[in-house]
C-alpha cells in the first residue's frame, strides 16, 4: 500500500489565483516502488547487534515483564523490518508530511463529538461524559448510546435490564485507522438506520473512542505519556500511572455487576 502524503505547497501555493487553496488534495496516496521486507543482519531482542536471519520472537513487547519466559523472549533474536518507497517532490522548497495511515487527531475527535451533540436526533440517543483525565490533564471522552425508556416504572426496568456493550479504540496512538472505524461506528449507532435503532433498544453502548489521548497528542506510536503500553496494563492498572485503563476497567466491572456485559471490543489497526 502506498504511503499517505500531505504537501503544504499544494495547500498554500496560491500564486495569483484567489481561491487556489480549494485545489488542495489534502492527504493522498503517493510514492512508487513500495517495499516492506525482513532486513538482513537482525539484532537481538535487547537491542544488541548480531548477524544472520532470525524469526520474530513474540512475548513481552511493552508488557509488564518478569519471569523466566519474559527474559528468554527479551534475549531471543528478533527480525528487523524495512519499509522503503520512492517519492518525487512536486514543489521546490515544499514541506511534505508522510504517514502510514490517515491521521485522526484528538482535536478531530473533540470536533466530531461536538458535532454529535449539536445534532438533535443523535444527541437524543447519545450522552457524552468524561471517563477520567490523563496524566497531562486531557479528558478521556465516554459516550453512552441507547434508546430512551418509556415513561413509568416498566420503562426504567427495561432500561436496567439492557446488557452493556463496551467499545474502545486508540489505545495505541499509531493505529489511527482504529479511530476512523470508531468514528463510523458512532455515526452508525446514533443514526437513523433501522438496525441501529434496534440495537439501541436492546443494548447500552459505552464507547471510549480514544483510550490514549496523551499518546496521540504527543505523537507516540504505542506508549502513553508515562512510556507504558496501556494495552499491557489491564491486569493491574495503577490510577496514578495508567488512569485511562484503571477507570475503563472499573467501568467494565461496574457494568458487569449492574447489568451484565455482553461484549467488550477493543479496536486496533494492524495486520498481526
Amino acid at each position: 500500500m502506498k504511503p499517505l502524503v500531505y504537501s503544504v505547497a499544494a495547500t498554500t501555493a496560491a500564486g495569483s489565483a484567489p481561491h487556489a487553496h480549494h485545489r488542495s488534495t489534502g492527504w493522498h496516496r503517493s510514492g512508487e516502488q513500495v517495499r516492506y521486507f525482513c532486513s538482513s543482519g537482525s539484532g537481538s531482542g535487547n537491542g544488541g547487534g548480531g548477524g544472520g536471519s532470525s524469526t520474530f520472537a513474540g512475548g513481552s513487547i511493552g508488557g509488564s515483564g518478569g519471569g523466566a519466559a519474559a527474559k528468554r523472549a527479551a534475549a531471543a533474536p528478533r527480525a528487523r523490518y524495512t519499509l522503503t518507497f520512492v517519492h518525487t517532490f512536486a514543489h521546490g522548497g515544499d514541506t511534505v508530511y508522510f504517514a502510514h495511515s490517515l491521521p485522526y487527531t484528538y482535536a478531530r475527535l473533540r470536533g466530531a463529538l461536538a458535532a454529535l451533540g449539536r445534532d438533535a436526533a443523535r444527541a437524543a440517543v447519545a450522552r457524552r461524559t468524561t471517563l477520567c483525565r490523563t496524566l497531562a490533564g486531557n479528558d478521556v471522552p465516554l459516550v453512552t448510546v441507547t434508546a430512551a425508556c418509556c415513561g413509568g416504572g416498566g420503562g426504567a426496568q427495561q432500561l436496567a435490564r439492557r446488557p452493556a456493550v463496551v467499545l474502545t479504540a486508540r489505545v495505541h496512538p499509531g493505529e489511527s485507522n482504529a479511530s476512523w472505524i470508531m468514528d463510523g461506528l458512532l455515526r452508525f449507532l446514533t443514526g437513523a438506520h433501522p438496525a441501529a435503532a434496534a440495537l439501541r433498544e436492546r443494548f447500552v453502548f459505552k464507547v471510549i473512542p480514544m483510550l490514549n489521548p496523551d499518546g496521540v497528542i504527543n505523537g507516540n506510536h504505542r506508549a502513553s505519556l508515562a512510556g507504558c503500553d496501556l494495552n499491557r496494563r489491564w491486569a493491574a492498572p495503577k490510577a496514578h500511572l495508567h488512569p485511562e485503563i484503571y477507570h475503563a476497567r472499573a467501568l467494565i466491572q461496574r457494568l458487569h455487576a449492574q447489568r451484565g456485559v455482553l461484549l467488550v471490543c477493543d479496536i486496533h489497526a494492524h495486520s498481526r
